[in-house]
């Protein structure tokens, strides 16, 4: 089966690696089937749909937020197009339950969960008594509770927003005390969660319903509701951070 893969993220090449050591071509020409993994190559699926349409047409959806159409970011991709685009796609893969659930509410009914995956890093693991927040800053309901929670807690943190390089990234989640996402809506709740928790990190989350942390951690993870709760798992992890056994 000959799979025109559309990609532009490192880290995702390793799928299509994968699937080569199935049998499957990668082909610039004529494909079998259309693997679109990011919204950002929009154009470059978009043409191919339209000069292959017999093309079994697949879509990697990572996120389809609320915010994206009330609350946009400026210089936001085009949702709506993107919206369309998913519309035409045989198939629409997403990382969480919680994608597909939002994908419903636009009546996009070809969405099933494929979860992703991480490269799982190797770095000298100590706990430097900090609570880390990965995620870039967003137009999220709860962005700012993490920062305002701690600080009228009096504990320390660091909000890494996805600016470090890697080399001091991975000593970042390697040595802090647990891992944060606060966040009322994210289809993974971020990748780093995965990453830290490989290294034995603690993670909380929140428990909304649109948090797709929850389809990786299940009961393997701390959660919470309200900002109120927030605060209070906060304190508690903090005054007794559990020990991960990562054997």
């Amino acid at each position: 089966m000959k799979i025109l893969y559309i990609n532009r993220v490192e880290w995702l090449e390793q799928l299509m690696d994968e699937l080569l050591k199935f049998g499957y071509e990668r082909v610039s020409e004529d494909p079998d089937v259309i693997l679109g993994m990011t919204n950002s190559l929009m154009n470059e699926s978009e043409e191919a749909y339209k000069k292959y349409p017999r093309a079994f047409k697949i879509q990697y959806n990572w996120d389809l937020y609320g915010w994206f159409f009330t609350n946009p970011r400026e210089g936001e991709y085009d949702w709506n197009r993107y919206v369309s685009l998913l519309r035409q796609s045989d198939r629409v893969w997403c990382p969480s339950q919680e994608v597909v659930k939002r994908m419903g509410e636009h009546m996009l009914n070809n969405g099933s969960v494929i979860k992703t995956y991480i490269v799982p890093f190797e770095e000298d693991v100590a706990d430097e008594r900090y609570i880390l927040m990965p995620l870039r800053e967003l137009p999220d309901q709860q962005y700012s509770w993490f920062k305002s929670a701690c600080d009228e807690l009096g504990l320390p943190y660091v909000i890494s927003n996805h600016q470090l390089p890697f080399e001091e990234y991975k000593k970042v989640v390697a040595r802090c005390s647990f891992i944060v996402s606060p966040l009322y809506e994210a289809s993974t709740g971020g990748l780093t969660l995965l990453e830290g928790y490989y290294l034995g990190k603690p993670v909380l989350i929140s428990d909304s319903p649109y948090m797709g942390a929850k389809d990786y951690f299940g009961g393997r993870a701390w959660y919470f509701d309200t900002y109120d709760d927030l605060k209070s798992k906060l304190q508690t992890l903090w005054n007794d951070t559990p020990k991960l056994n990562r054997s």
